[in-house]
């Protein structure tokens, strides 16, 4: 794809639970379609979203010795080209000036589908640590 800048964007759609059912995730999915390409045609842009089921929950990270758990979430692709006109596609606009609206879309998520919010579990330790899924 040739544009300038980022080529597309790379959103990653975090659970606290261990496990979470297929339609559950399919559910979600299509809302955050809904959700971000609200100002779009569905012509206009290229959405790619896949689902990450850990097998293996734990595991030690050699580094630091403690474990590590893996938790399902889904990783959303949207290329940034409108396909119709060719223009950039921001379908967040500038996103720190956007973020309450994200932040809200994912408060309703969490509420209707009776998820554990990230306000309420705040991720204490964060990990460079690549595995594969």
């Amino acid at each position: 794809m040739e544009t300038e800048g980022e080529k597309y964007m790379h959103i990653t759609l975090s659970f606290k639970e261990d496990h979470v059912d297929e339609d559950t995730l399919k559910a979600i999915t299509k809302e955050f379609k809904d959700f971000a390409m609200m100002a779009y045609l569905d012509e206009e842009l290229s959405f790619y979203a896949e689902a990450h089921l850990p097998k293996i929950k734990t595991y030690i990270d050699k580094s630091t010795g403690e474990t590590v758990k893996r938790k399902p979430h889904i990783h959303v692709i949207i290329p940034e080209k409108n396909l119709a006109s060719g223009k950039r596609l921001e379908p967040f606009g500038l996103v720190r000036k956007n973020e309450h609206f994200i932040d809200a879309f994912q408060e309703i998520t969490n509420e209707k589908y009776q998820l554990a919010s990230p306000k309420h579990h705040v991720l204490t330790a964060f990990t460079t640590t690549i595995s594969s899924h």
